[in-house]
């Protein structure tokens, strides 16, 4: 697996892999990767804000990369399957590699948003990191000033409860595809009655206790 693949598909299968309950080995082209789970997975209150991203801005976009779909996802044109073991269980997943997206429009801007991978729907929600805390927030990104994203977050409103909904049913529909135990089912049920707070913690700590 060459370096720049092996960063984004770690970018992308953190996705899945942050919110697990329980370690997750994924082995890609001879090589094994082993997924610890956090120690406390949270929603931060800074994730009920709205991004405004428009799908015509592509500052995000021109760089190359690896795109990433599980195979339970619908989108496969032109892409290249690729066989992962998961825990023991065989995956498939389609990849495309470029040096300039290929789904770019110009004037209109991403020809496959509502299909796109994951980790290029979900740049501004994050899935943060922090020691053995995993966060589920908004924010902008860290190199922006080199980037250029122009986006401002605002009052969080119906448009943005309905994107985080999409966003976070498509780490569900990976999730499960993967067959990986995560607590995605309770972050989207906290979502929609916009709570923050501990989602799940290996420690005695009640669930929606606040940060």
């Amino acid at each position: 697996m060459n370096s720049a693949f092996r960063h984004d598909f770690i970018k992308w299968f953190g996705y899945f892999a942050k919110i697990a309950t329980s370690k997750v080995e994924v082995e890609v082209d001879n090589e094994v990767m082993t997924f610890e789970p956090p120690g406390t997975i949270a929603i931060s209150p800074l994730l009920y804000r709205s991004d405004n991203c428009l799908i015509t801005c592509n500052k995000c976009c021109y760089f190359p990369k690896a795109c990433l779909w599980a195979a339970c996802e619908p989108y496969t044109n032109s892409t290249s399957p690729q066989l992962l073991i998961i825990n023991d269980k065989e995956k498939l997943i389609f990849t495309e590699e470029y040096k300039t997206c290929p789904h770019i429009i110009l004037g209109t801007g991403c020809a496959i948003h509502e299909v796109n991978p994951i980790h290029c729907r979900m740049p501004l929600m994050k899935f943060k990191q922090v020691k053995d805390k995993v966060y589920i927030t908004k924010e902008q990104y860290g190199r922006n000033w080199a980037l250029g994203c122009p986006i401002k977050f605002g009052s969080y409103d119906l448009a943005a409860f309905n994107e985080d909904i999409n966003r976070l049913t498509r780490v569900k529909k990976g999730v499960d595809y993967f067959e990986i135990p995560t607590v995605i089912d309770t972050i989207i049920d906290m979502v929609n009655r916009k709570q923050y707070g501990i989602v799940w913690s290996n420690k005695p700590e009640p669930q929606g206790v606040l940060l």
